[in-house]
Parts: C-alpha cells; structure tokens; sequence
C-alpha cells in the first residue's frame, strides 16, 4: 500500500524566538514549586509573579518596557502571602487577577501608562476559601464573573461586582490540580488528587460526567477542546510516563485514545487554539513545547505537528489573547517563557508558512482571475495585437502573477591571461567575472579599483608599464659599449 501524507494546514508550524534585546530580563521570578500561572499577557501589559521576603507581590509591564527592568521597578503589593495565580481579565485589559496562599482573590486595576508607583490598594477583595486558593479562570462569556479552586476542596462562582460567591461546589474529596471552562460557559471541568475528572455545570453544581483519568499519582491537567465537546487531559501513567488522553465530555468511562510522550517529571500544561484547532503541550522544567493538530476523523484523533525545542527550560508560558498577535507575520500563537534557572522572560512566536501546494492552488486562482479580465481584450478587433499584448501584461502585472522582469547574468571564470578592466571574450550583455570556485572574485575588484586610481591620478588612459629586467639588462649593454668607445677615443 502506498505511503499516503496526511493534509495539514498547520504542518509547517515553527517557533521563532525574540531576539535577547526585545526580552525582558533581571526580573527576580518567583520560585515558588507550584503549578500555576505565574505569568499573564494581553495586548497591553504583562504580568509576571515575583521573589519576595515578605507577603507576594508581582510585576506589571508595558509590552514596549523591553531590555534590563529596573530592580526598584513598582509592583503590585497586598497579599500577605505568595502568589500562586494570575489571570487578565478578557473583557477588560486593565484588570487582573491574583490569588495567593493567604487563602484571598484579589482584583486590580492597573493605570493607563503602567505602574508608577508601588499599588497595595486592590478594587476587589474576596474572601471565602479556608486555606490557599490554587486556580483561577474568568468566565469566557459573561464579565465580571471568576472561578476560584482552593486547597479546602472547594470550587467557588463569585460576582466580582458584587464581592460575592454566587455558587460554592463541594463534590472534591482531595485537593483540586487543574479547573477549566468550556466555550460558552455553561460547563466546567476539574482534576483532582482523587485521578477523576469531573464535568460540572455551573448553574446548578450537578456533576454531568466523571471517570478516572490518568493512574498515575502525579499532578494532571484537563483543559476543554472548545465547541467539539471534548476533553483533553495530560497526566502520568503506572510507570510515571507522561499521557495525554482526549476525552468524550458526556462520557469520561473510557479514553477516546491515549498517547504516550515520554518519561518526564515535570507536569504538562496544556494550551488549546480554538481558532486551529491545535494543542500546545509544554512541561515544567522542559525546554520544548509539542504541538498537535485535533481532527473529528476518528482515532487517534490527535496528530502531532512538530515540536519547539531550545537549550533553556521554563518555568511557566503566559498565552498572548489573539487581539495581541502580528497577523502580517502569519503569527498563529505566542507565549512568554518564563526561564525556570535564570531571570528573563522570552517571546515565542509560533509563526504558520504556506506549502508547496497551497501556493501552487493560489497561483493557478490568480491565473484564473487573469484569464478573466483577459477575454474582452482578446474579443476586442480595435486593439492591435501590440497594443492588445501590452494590456494582458498589464493584467499579469496587476495580479502578482509576473514581476519585474529579470536580468540574466552570465558569469564567467576567470583567467590568468583576462585584465581586470577587459571583456572576456564570448560574453555578451550583462556579465560577473567570477573565481575558479565559482564565489566572487574580490581580488579582481581590488584591482580595478586600483587601476581607476592610477587612471584618476596620472590622467592617461592606461597605467604607465614598469620596465621589465630585460630592458633593464639592455640599458646597462648599451651604457657600458658607450664607455668603452670614450676610452678608445
């Protein structure tokens, strides 16, 4: 059976790091072990969680504050213990997030032009968890809504406006590891220590599905797959090997399929693009970031793409919103790497190139709108065909399909006998005198260009030819015959 590649819009999808002046570095992360979000991004500000002696505390940039960051920058300051969380709120950049040890959500308000001074005084405080709160999630579709995971087993729905929970959930027997949304906002998923995975809706706190996820005893992670009604969960096996496993939302009994990925330790975070259809595995303390395309085909309903891989391990990916990236770069998706051993924060563009056959499909559609616009000329008996020519290039001109048009170059190898300045013989138009080794021949340009100043200096038309030893050696034959007659006379 022949080999057959499988169509993909998305198989040539690479990484492409800033550059180390455009990164944002002596920034004193946070080495807190947990797994949370320690870094936030939106189209304006990023957010970064900090080392502090006392209390938590976390740094608030401009995007445009790249390079060295002072190390008396302002930060937000209120929590009374480390920060474990943050989180933009998606309807409003100037709004973030923050949970923390101390058992409190907090909400801020961050300026126009950036922090400029130390903020302690938060617009929102709520409190209701007993111990740390571990996770937080804004509602994807109604503003002023977040969801709060605690040590205390509790799932909380507060009203930010109000200061207020407006649901408690209390189905998790042990401590929650990962909660998410769905699209619309209707469902949430959660793993917990107990290896389920519990689909919840949020209305009415009824649990609409629940299975064991992965077996092993190690931190997983669940994040919905937008409108398809799947789940994706990563986790560990009996063996401590590193699974991902896709998921029914309805019926979480049995996997869709299970796919290995290694023997890691760190945890895997998943990302999900929507938009692509695509899914981003990035482990804790790893240096490379998977990628994998989502299909509705059947199994393994998963197909990997390729992989992101670099020398320094990260701590944690902030996820650039989609109103944040450069569409004229086929920017696709970007995260900021927080570096797990060092002090910097790096962009990562993912950036989508177009195949062979995708342009191949786009240049025949550009003919076709040729072919178009080329008929009434062609049906035209007024216009000569000169005249009828110049129009239909035009036309091509117009539409990309030709450019400018090209000079052919004929390159020629130089030889000993060639002056720098003459033309080789059989080279006509345009020509590049060039070395054996078919590079370009610099010492020929040094050369002529010495010879130009010869000509500029003396005036004439060619450079005055030093005598040769032999006329040197005729000189001294004929002076000396000319001494020997004086000496006769």
């Amino acid at each position: 059976m022949p080999f057959k590649v499988r169509i993909s819009k998305f198989r040539h999808v690479y990484g492409s790091p800033y550059r180390e002046q455009d990164c944002y570095k002596n920034i004193s992360i946070t080495r807190n072990a947990h797994d949370g979000s320690f870094c936030a991004v939106n189209s304006k500000f990023l957010a970064i969680v900090t080392e502090t002696s006392g209390g938590g505390s976390f740094l608030v940039l401009l995007l445009s504050e790249v390079g060295r960051i002072d190390v008396d920058h302002p930060r937000i300051r209120g929590h009374r213990a480390p920060v474990v969380d943050l989180k933009f709120n998606p309807f409003n950049d100037h709004e973030i997030a923050s949970c923390s040890d101390d058992g409190t959500v907090k909400v801020w308000s961050i300026p126009n032009d950036g922090l400029n001074t130390d903020i302690y005084q938060w617009k929102v405080d709520l409190h209701g968890h007993q111990r740390r709160v571990d996770y937080i999630e804004w509602h994807p579709t109604a503003e002023n809504l977040i969801l709060s995971a605690g040590s205390d087993h509790q799932v909380i729905l507060w009203n930010v406006e109000r200061a207020e929970p407006i649901q408690i959930y209390r189905c998790h027997p042990d401590v929650i590891q990962s909660v998410t949304w769905n699209r619309n906002g209707t469902l949430f998923a959660t793993t917990c220590k107990d290896k389920q995975i519990r689909v919840i809706e949020a209305r009415t706190g009824q649990i609409i599905a629940k299975g064991i996820g992965h077996p092993g005893p190690k931190v997983s992670k669940v994040v919905f797959l937008g409108d398809t009604n799947r789940l994706l969960s990563t986790g560990f096996g009996k063996q401590f090997e590193r699974q991902v496993a896709v998921w029914n939302a309805n019926d979480l009994s049995k996997a869709l399929t299970t796919e290995t990925i290694d023997f890691g330790a760190g945890a895997l975070i998943p990302f999900y693009d929507h938009d692509t259809r695509t899914v981003y595995l990035a482990g804790k303390g790893d240096g490379n970031i998977r990628y994998y395309e989502l299909t509705d085909q059947g199994e393994p309903y998963l197909y990997f793409l390729s992989e992101y891989k670099s020398t320094t391990p990260q701590r944690c990916l902030g996820v650039m919103p989609k109103t944040g990236l450069d569409v004229t770069r086929n920017e696709i998706m970007r995260f900021y790497k927080l570096f797990a051993t060092g002090s910097m924060c790096e962009p990562i563009s993912m950036i989508v190139t177009e195949a062979k056959q995708r342009k191949k499909r786009r240049e025949i559609r550009k003919l076709e709108k040729v072919k178009k616009k080329a008929e009434p000329l062609l049906e035209n008996a007024d216009l000569d065909n000169k005249e009828r020519n110049k129009q239909i290039k035009d036309l091509y001109r117009k539409y990309g399909v030709i450019g400018q048009k090209q000079v052919n170059v004929k390159y020629v190898v130089a030889k000993k006998s060639q002056r720098g300045g003459s033309r080789p013989a059989g080279a006509k138009g345009p020509y590049k005198v060039v070395d054996k080794r078919l590079k370009k021949d610099k010492r020929a340009t040094k050369k002529q260009n010495k010879l130009n100043k010869t000509r500029q200096s003396t005036g004439k038309g060619r450079k005055q030819q030093k005598p040769s030893k032999n006329n040197k050696g005729n000189k001294q034959q004929k002076s000396s015959m000319n001494n020997k007659g004086k000496q006769r006379t």
